[in-house]
């Protein structure tokens, strides 16, 4: 495992642009922390108060300020997520980001696909990504997922509804 940390985030701060007759509104402003592999990290706050968009960007979902962009942007600071800088990342950087790390909303039962398995669905950004990645291995990813959050892996075979 890679000495270096698996998360940094240094002075962060996240914007929403303005839409239309709303100003722009700043999620986060000055979040720093470092995080080591292994590591635990709660996050908890009110309703709005930027749990959702920090964790939107350690998973690769929002990326550097560009005018165009109509969601949530980086516009000040740095997190880096697995020795990748966010804030100037590349395609690469965000893929092998995304990669490692996923992004469950907080409605989560509603996003779920339903008509496939736990496995299925965890796998399935995998395969969006790469579709001659080896499914054994996806498969194995999966497991190892469950077993890193303590679910156990008869989880695997069931259904959004059965959860």
């Amino acid at each position: 495992m890679s000495s270096e940390p698996a998360i940094v985030v240094s002075d962060l701060s996240v914007e929403y642009p303005a839409r239309g007759p709303s100003a722009s509104c700043v999620a986060l402003r000055g979040v720093s922390f470092r995080l080591e592999h292994g590591q635990v990290l709660g996050v908890l706050g009110e309703t709005g108060s930027g749990k959702s968009t920090l964790a939107q960007v350690l998973a690769g979902r929002v990326l550097p300020a560009r005018a165009s962009d109509p969601g949530p942007r980086i516009s000040g600071g740095e997190a880096s997520v697995l020795g990748h800088p966010l804030r100037k990342a590349r395609k690469r950087d965000i893929a092998e980001v995304t990669f490692h790390v996923g992004y469950l909303p907080q409605e989560a039962a509603a996003t779920l696909e339903p008509s496939l398995s736990v496995q299925d669905n965890v796998t399935l950004p995998i395969f969006e990504r790469d579709e001659h990645y080896p499914r054994r291995a996806a498969g194995e990813r999966a497991a190892t997922m469950l077993d890193t959050v303590h679910l156990p892996l008869s989880v695997l075979k069931k259904y959004p509804y059965e959860l």
